[in-house]
């Protein structure tokens, strides 16, 4: 401050008191100061990118994003402004431009993996796995041992139900990291689908003793034993489930089919009503609920339950 009362232009003490300022979090005072260094250097983008972190830190997004998309209309190619424009657009779940910036990174800096990585999330939130798939390959090319992009690649092969890739990719996450419960129970799942169940048990039985209190691993075994037909061993693993996560619904829902097949329609209700508690679109669950009151002869309800079917699916 002495320094600027001898020299009021003097720009390296004015950048000295906006970043104290920033580092007391006093984010107003430090955004009036980078405003200062502004008015007097007006092409900084350096102190405009650093201003725009300040508007973050102070939950201002908005002005920080305006202040991001200065530099870029000066400098397109300025990959620390993309970067952040990007991250401000996914915060506020405008996921199509966040997407326009991070391939723009990609193209600046192609060696740069989390570039690639980001594009690749924004796909996949998009649900484009196809695209989703072909970022996070070219991420994998950068990064051949990083482990969670490889489960990523495997999970995307495992939504789009092609089972011999997502297999192949979790076999090698497991290669990079033999005591990721993911990949092991990845794999379980791939041939639980392919209804290889004696070998989708052996491979969730060792996520299990790398997890043993995880919620995916003993849903999946759940449905393992269910595919076996080993009911109670399904039913204890559908209910470790449930204790794990009150709110996992499938497993409330496999729970109430269990009562039900052991006409046990009361408990059966209990459950159902239970996932149409948590999930209240749950077609089949309003369904699986209506048939059970009528069984109980509550036709009322049983009538409330579908007509909650037919909101949910007026062709049904």
């Amino acid at each position: 401050q002495k320094a600027i009362d001898i020299k009021p232009k003097y720009l390296p003490a004015l950048h000295n008191i906006a970043k104290a300022y920033r580092k007391r979090k006093v984010y107003d005072k430090s955004v009036t100061a980078y405003d200062r260094v502004l008015e007097l250097d007006s092409d900084n983008l350096y102190c405009q990118i650093i201003r725009g972190k300040t508007l973050e830190m102070a939950n201002k997004d908005a002005l920080a994003l305006q202040g991001y998309k200065k530099v870029l209309e000066v400098s397109q190619k300025n990959t620390r402004a993309l970067y952040y424009a990007a991250y401000l657009h996914e915060k506020i779940h405008e996921t199509k431009k966040a997407l326009d910036y991070h391939k723009a990174i990609t193209k600046i800096t192609p060696k740069d993996y989390n570039s690639w990585y980001r594009t690749a999330l924004n796909y996949e939130s998009l649900n484009d796995l196809e695209e989703a798939i072909s970022y996070f390959k070219e991420a994998f090319s950068l990064v051949p041992k990083n482990l969670d992009i490889c489960n990523k690649i495997a999970y995307s092969y495992e939504r789009r139900e092609e089972y011999a890739d997502s297999l192949n990719y979790y076999e090698q996450a497991i290669e990079l990291a033999p005591n990721s419960y993911y990949a092991w129970n990845g794999k379980a799942k791939i041939y639980r689908f392919l209804e290889n169940f004696d070998q989708a048990l052996a491979d969730a039985k060792k996520a299990l003793t790398l997890e043993p209190k995880n919620l995916e691993v003993n849903c999946n075994l759940g449905y393992i034993y269910k595919g076996l037909k080993d009911t109670d061993s399904s039913s204890r693993h559908f209910q470790m489930s449930v204790e794990i996560d009150k709110n996992c619904y499938p497993a409330w829902f496999e729970i109430g089919i269990d009562h039900e097949n052991k006409n046990n329609p009361s408990m059966a209700i209990a459950s159902f009503e239970t996932v149409v508690n948590i999930s209240s679109h749950y077609e089949e669950a309003w369904f699986k609920l209506a048939k059970n009151y009528e069984k109980l002869e509550k036709y009322e309800k049983a009538i409330d339950a579908y007509t909650s079917v037919t909101r949910i699916n007026p062709d049904n």
